[in-house]
């Protein structure tokens, strides 16, 4: 109702702006899924011209398309699709990053795959996992489980022992620690991430050493990179450790010790294993780093999905191997992967 001088009143503007807001939100994965359906259909041609058929159409989704990290899990799931005649796309890497990983979700559930890995997001991503499991479209959740739905298996780790191994190694620092803050992702489902900061308490709970939390917000490329920087550059020291939970954040830790001079002074725990992080291990800057076997998880999970696809089941949780890289193993760890 307007008011006496005939204009909107405040409640109905916000009622407007939530409409417009919806249906552009709409209108976005609208316009995803037939992008997603116009690149199966010239995919599906293409292939076709090098005489490779293929039998089923997985989607993956991480919400980290840039992140070195996922990349491999793609690469391995994908090489691992080929050799069962499917087809793996990242739709974060065809369509880019101006979406949510339940927009993706919600694109590849239009688009009817045969099967959808996914990093969970959020609480709704349990209601769009409902929601595909209505349509017959099997899901398989990648590395951190976080939500319960009609997910049909989980591959990847048990969030405490990753904190165990992470405190393992900080009792390894020759230095004195008082305080260590492990960086999270600001928007990730918290459960996993909480438990990872447990697992790493458990193992300094009789080290006299403060475990904290700091929240890194990727609103932008450039944020997570100026939180870090702020922590480092703090005169007044306000950590030991940083123990880092994505290849990126080790990245822009490292880089940041080098940039402003303070290499030992902070010691960092990081994750993956990039040619930048082992070369910064070799080089002492990064004290160590724990990588999940990418290869490892990319193929099983491409192997559950067949599996329940031909069985109707599948193990509810597959797990995948962690190794520990520093200073004293990294040239063995070298040679076994190469």
């Amino acid at each position: 109702m307007k008011n006496p001088r005939g204009r909107m009143s405040n409640e109905q503007l916000l009622k407007i702006s939530m409409i417009v807001s919806c249906m552009a939100a709409l209108m976005i994965v609208a316009l995803g899924t037939i992008f997603l359906r116009a690149k199966i259909s010239h995919l599906s041609v293409a292939e076709m011209t090098t005489s490779l058929a293929y039998d089923k159409h997985y989607v993956f989704i991480s919400g980290g398309a840039s992140d070195s990290f996922w990349e491999s899990v793609f690469e391995a799931a994908k090489e691992e699709g080929k050799k069962q005649h499917i087809l793996v796309e990242n739709l974060g890497e065809e369509l880019g990053n101006d979406y949510s990983v339940n927009d993706y979700l919600r694109m590849a559930i239009s688009s009817e795959v045969d099967g959808i890995l996914v990093v969970p997001e959020d609480k709704e991503t349990t209601t769009l996992l409902e929601e595909a499991d209505q349509k017959g479209i099997p899901v398989i959740t990648l590395l951190y489980d976080g939500v319960e739905g009609k997910r049909k298996s989980f591959v990847g780790i048990n969030s405490v022992n990753l904190g165990k191994a992470y405190g393992e190694q900080i009792k390894k620092i020759e230095m004195p620690i008082n305080k260590v803050t492990v960086l999270v992702d600001a928007e990730a489902e918290s459960n996993n991430q909480n438990m990872i900061c447990l697992g790493i308490k458990e193992v300094l709970e009789k080290e006299k050493i403060t475990v904290e939390t700091k929240a890194i917000n990727r609103a932008n490329a450039f944020s997570a990179e100026e939180s870090i920087r702020n922590i480092i550059l703090n005169p007044q020291k306000v950590t030991d450790v940083l123990v880092c939970l994505s290849a990126e954040d080790t990245q822009c830790a490292y880089q940041a010790l080098v940039d402003y001079n303070r290499v030992g002074d902070i010691q960092i725990m990081g994750y993956y294993e990039s040619d930048i992080i082992l070369d910064a291990i070799a080089k002492n800057i990064i004290h160590s780093t724990i990588a999940i076997d990418t290869k490892q998880m990319g193929e099983k999970a491409i192997k559950a999905l067949e599996d329940f696809n031909l069985k109707g089941r599948v193990n509810e949780y597959l797990s995948v191997n962690i190794n520990v890289i520093d200073a004293e193993n990294i040239d063995t760890y070298k040679v076994n992967t190469n």
